[in-house]
């Protein structure tokens, strides 16, 4: 009987034992209390606890993100795609609870109040008061678009919001327009100072 090995069966061998050494040789990785140990190979990592299963990859293997049981929500709850749960009435209110934006996915345009608010063409809402003030309150600026602003007559001052108050109002120390446009004056000179190139001398 032959009990020579082949070069293949021997490359085989060759191969088994240098993987047997390089495993054993690996380091053991020793984590501290409250956190886990990733499986990077040649290399301890250790995370968190709390970032085990938490839907973000923190390992550089995803090590952290694997056999995660996602729990169930409670029926009055919402759960979110990274298996989060948060309240049912935090869905859809403009803010990131489930931190992946997930609560905050397919969401219901809400309809503006008629009685104090004027829908823009983006669905955003503003204050009636603001519609054709002179300033592009809606994100896509159509509060100021088809705005019919008077012509101010002689005696008026044109505010740059677009109104018309009495010249009378202009630069009298009180806002009158609603943009304030009418108080953005010149100081005044001072009668009581002589200028320094006037010949006077005073007495």
């Amino acid at each position: 009987m032959n009990n020579s090995y082949t070069p293949k069966a021997w490359i085989i061998f060759c191969l088994a034992i240098i993987t047997i050494v390089c495993v054993t040789s690996m380091p053991e990785c020793k984590c501290k209390r409250k956190q886990f140990a990733c499986s990077v190979s040649n290399k301890c990592t250790c995370i968190p606890v709390a970032w085990k299963c938490d839907g973000d990859t923190d390992c550089g293997d995803a090590s952290d993100e694997m056999d995660c049981v996602i729990p169930t929500c409670r029926p009055s709850s919402f759960q979110c795609d990274n298996g989060k749960c948060i309240m049912a009435e935090w869905k859809c209110d403009g803010e990131n609870d489930c931190g992946d934006d997930s609560d905050e996915v397919s969401c219901p345009i809400q309809p503006c109040d008629e009685s104090t608010e004027k829908t823009c063409g983006s669905g955003d809402c503003v204050p009636k008061r603001w519609w054709c003030d002179g300033d592009e309150d809606c994100s896509d600026g159509s509060d100021e678009t088809d705005c019919n602003r008077r012509t101010c007559g002689g005696t008026e001052y044109a505010c740059t919001s677009g109104e018309c108050v009495s010249s009378a109002f202009n630069c009298d120390g009180d806002f009158d327009c609603r943009d304030g446009s009418d108080e953005e004056c010149e100081e005044p000179a001072d009668p009581d100072v002589i200028p320094s190139n006037s010949n006077f001398t005073a007495c």
